[in-house]
């Protein structure tokens, strides 16, 4: 969805393993369904005549290169390129981490040649992709950057956290925060795993950050940011 997004999935890594996917209720599940047929129709397959089923009108976005909104994103995506056919029946480019808490999915993607990670976080609303984080800056060229006023992303539904899963979010705090010497403005943990985003203000633009890690037996034994 975004040009970290672009580039990635213009390039061809060799994905080592299979994809990871965090334990999940059955509501979760049809999220993170929903979100990887999106995903694969709209934006690798760029058929945006398809967006509708899957994204609402009044779509957030949350990217400052990107206008927020259902149609900006078409418009935003049909410069890219003419749509695939047929529509592949598997993601190009699966992501090697993904899963839903409450209200949101997220999905990590991985371009093994560099080592780096895209992160990207929906927020399902009405059974439709509401809104939108990446770590994505603003570009020279982009639209005039037009703050978002409504509600952090922490005020919606972020899940049922379990006594053994807030262990694991202490665990991730304790080394995550320090390194920012601010609280996140989102957290969602997945069983072992814990994503967390931060938000980043400059007179130009807002952006976020992200890390996320897997906790075993009391120790952060892996991390993507």
């Amino acid at each position: 969805m975004t040009r970290t997004a672009l580039f990635l999935l213009a390039s061809v890594p060799a994905l080592l393993g299979q994809t990871r996917t965090a334990p999940m209720n059955a509501s979760e599940q049809k999220n993170l369904a929903m979100v990887l047929t999106w995903w694969r129709e709209v934006i690798e397959a760029r058929h945006t005549e398809l967006a509708d089923k899957y994204q609402a009108e009044d779509y957030i976005q949350h990217d400052p290169n990107v206008l927020t909104g259902r149609a900006p994103m078409i418009a935003y995506f049909e410069h890219v390129g003419k749509p695939i056919n047929p529509i592949p029946e598997k993601l190009t480019l699966p992501p090697v981490v993904q899963g839903a808490k409450g209200d949101f999915v997220w999905l990590i993607f991985e371009d093994t040649a560099t080592r780096t990670y895209t992160f990207e976080i929906l927020r399902i609303q009405n059974g439709k992709v509401q809104e939108h984080w990446d770590a994505d800056q603003r570009i020279p060229g982009s639209p005039a950057f037009v703050p978002y006023p409504g509600p952090p992303p922490s005020t919606w539904n972020t899940g049922t956290v379990s006594p053994a899963e807030r262990r694991n979010l202490g665990v991730a705090m304790k080394g995550e925060s320090s390194k920012s010497k601010r609280p996140p403005v989102l957290t969602l943990v997945n069983g072992p795993y814990v994503l967390l985003m931060w938000e980043h203000k400059n007179k130009e633009a807002t952006w976020n950050s992200f890390a996320a890690v897997r906790v075993e037996n009391g120790r952060v034994e892996q991390k993507w940011n």
